[in-house]
């Protein structure tokens, strides 16, 4: 399939995705060890019946044929209900410590990335692979600075309106680009505990 362009997407999830604004499918990551687990991460946005606005955070397979994912095989890891159709982030990427990293926008309230009680204006990080959080369809990393409380167990970093990519560059294990964000995201974040 190199430099052709397939007869059918890799992945059709438009049924699901809500398209107004800001909003979609905005963020796409495959799993560190895709070789072994053919397994791929996506950000999107939708609505509910009800009329509430969500990011959803999912986990897709790979199907039989490699270039087809499996649209049937979606587990939910985490939805943030959201208050307006902006500042949606939406940036995923495995860093070199194989934990997923989500920019979360601000959902156009700017109090958002202060508090430390929702996960919007926020960097969070969470694990993929088993075992799980008891209740959850992921893992909390240990060392997350608000395990021990005082904010939520996902947050990693705080006080974004709108993170974009360069927060979260995973270019490689290693690479100076990883190192600089995290130097970043450790020394400017007012809210990150040292």
């Amino acid at each position: 399939m190199r430099n052709s362009l397939a007869a059918s997407p890799f992945l059709d999830i438009s049924g699901k995705v809500n398209f107004d604004a800001e909003q979609g499918l905005v963020g796409l990551a495959f799993h560190p060890s895709y070789s072994q687990h053919p397994l791929f991460y996506v950000d999107y946005d939708r609505m509910l019946p009800s009329g509430q606005l969500q990011t959803v955070i999912a986990e897709y397979q790979l199907s039989a044929d490699p270039n087809q994912a499996n649209a049937g095989s979606e587990r939910i890891l985490l939805t943030i209900n959201q208050p307006a159709t902006n500042h949606k982030g939406g940036q995923i990427n495995f860093g070199p410590d194989g934990f997923l990293y989500i920019a979360m926008g601000d959902g156009g309230v700017s109090s958002n990335g202060q508090s430390r009680q929702t996960l919007l204006g926020k960097i969070l990080r969470i694990g993929v692979d088993p075992p799980f959080s008891a209740g959850l369809q992921y893992q909390i990393p240990a060392d997350n600075p608000f395990v021990g409380g005082g904010g939520l167990a996902e947050i990693w970093a705080c006080g974004f309106a709108i993170p974009g990519d360069s927060l979260l560059n995973a270019a490689g294990p290693g690479s100076s680009a990883v190192k600089s964000g995290r130097a970043i995201l450790r020394k400017s974040i007012w809210c990150r505990r040292a």
